[in-house]
C-alpha cells in the first residue's frame, strides 16, 4: 500500500514527495518516525489536499503525528476526519497544538469515521494525532478546509 495525497479537485498533489507517494507506514519507517510531536511529519496546506491514503498504526503502542498549518481562522464546516479500514478498529484522533494541548477531540461520524471540527481556531501551527486503542489500525485522512 501507498499514501497519495490528493488536492480537493481529486488530482494528485504535485512536488509533495517524488511522485507524491510514499510506502505504508513510511513515516514510521524512516529513521525519524513520526511518532512525537517534535518529529511529526509535515503536511503541505491542508487547504489544498482532500485525502491522504494508506497510513497505518503498525501496533497498538503506536502513535502518528501529523504537523499541518491553519494560514487563516477556521470557519464552520472545517474538519479533518480519520477513515478506518475496518470497523473493528479502534483508534483515538485529536488536533493539538503548538504546546500539546488537545484542542480537539474526533466523535464518531459513521462506522469507520472519526470526525475532528476545526472551526474556530486561529491561523498556527497545529497537529493531527492518531493513537491507536487496542491493535493496529489502518487509516486515510480527509481533509475539507478552507
Amino acid at each position: 500500500l501507498e499514501l497519495t495525497l490528493f488536492a480537493a479537485n481529486g488530482d494528485p498533489v504535485a512536488g509533495f514527495l517524488p511522485a507524491t507517494l510514499i510506502s505504508e507506514d513510511a513515516p514510521d519507517l524512516v529513521a525519524v518516525p513520526n511518532d512525537t510531536r517534535d518529529k511529526a511529519y509535515k503536511l503541505p496546506a491542508v487547504q489544498g489536499i482532500a485525502l491522504a491514503r494508506g497510513l497505518t498504526l503498525h501496533d497498538a503502542a503506536d502513535v502518528d503525528y501529523y504537523e499541518f498549518s491553519l494560514s487563516d481562522p477556521a470557519v464552520t464546516g472545517d474538519r479533518m476526519t480519520l477513515l478506518k479500514r475496518n470497523v473493528g478498529d479502534q483508534a483515538l484522533f485529536e488536533i493539538v497544538d503548538s504546546t500539546g494541548a488537545v484542542v480537539r477531540t474526533a466523535v464518531e461520524t459513521a462506522p469507520l469515521a472519526l470526525t475532528a471540527t476545526l472551526d474556530g481556531l486561529a491561523p498556527g501551527k497545529y497537529f493531527a494525532r492518531v493513537s491507536a486503542l487496542g491493535n493496529a489500525v489502518a487509516y486515510d485522512l480527509v481533509f475539507r478546509v478552507g
